[in-house]
Parts: structure tokens; C-alpha cells; sequence
């Protein structure tokens, strides 16, 4: 046995009131840190990030037009991961008016040879 494994069978080991304190004092911790964060969060503007159009290609399969601060991302999804196909500027996306994918199968097409090369 250790020095202080010893120490403590002899002391008659820890009292439940050192117990009960390190809980609070782990407690009030992750209170505050918890606290922090929703501020942190609370100063986030509300339209940083956007899901602006969703296609469906088949089970498990489609492209997500996201929108992340002033960029427009194109992410194809499938079973259990992510590519990303293609990424332009938010003037550049408001300015063509339609987004790009929406023009017809040939497109989709286009957008999923990117992905698999």
C-alpha cells in the first residue's frame, strides 16, 4: 500500500463532508462554464448559417445547399459521409438568382461526377 492509502485507513478514511464539496465545487464548475457558453452563444448573429435547398438522389443520397456566413456550399450526402462539390461567394449566388443545380437532371448529374472523381 502507498503512503497515502495507509494515511487515510488511519484517519478513518474521507469524511462525507469533503465528499459533498468536491461535488458542489464540480458542480458550481460545469454551472458556470455552462452559463459562459449560452452567453458566447447569445452574441452569435441568428442567420450565420442557412440550409437553403435540400435534393433528394435516393435512399441515404442528396446535395445540401448550405449557407455559411458569406459562402454558399454545395455538400453532397450519402451513407456516412460528406464531399463537398462545390463553393461560390453569397453575391455571386444572389446575383445568378436560381441556384445552379435547379436547371435541370444534366446538372445533378454534373454535381455527382464531382463527387465520385
Amino acid at each position: 500500500m502507498t503512503f497515502c492509502a495507509l494515511q487515510e485507513v488511519a484517519s478513518g478514511g474521507v469524511s462525507w463532508w469533503q465528499t459533498i464539496g468536491g461535488l458542489l465545487v464540480v458542480f458550481s464548475l460545469l454551472l458556470l462554464s455552462l452559463r459562459l457558453l449560452g452567453r458566447f452563444n447569445k452574441r452569435r448573429a441568428v442567420g450565420d448559417a442557412a440550409l437553403l435547398k435540400v435534393w433528394q438522389l435516393g435512399p441515404k443520397r442528396e446535395i445540401q445547399v448550405l449557407r455559411l456566413f458569406d459562402t454558399v456550399h454545395y455538400i453532397y450526402c450519402h451513407d456516412g459521409g460528406m464531399v463537398q462539390l462545390q463553393q461560390q461567394s453569397l453575391a455571386a449566388f444572389e446575383e445568378s438568382g436560381t441556384l445552379a443545380v435547379e436547371h435541370g437532371e444534366g446538372d445533378k448529374k454534373r454535381f455527382l461526377g464531382a463527387a465520385s472523381g
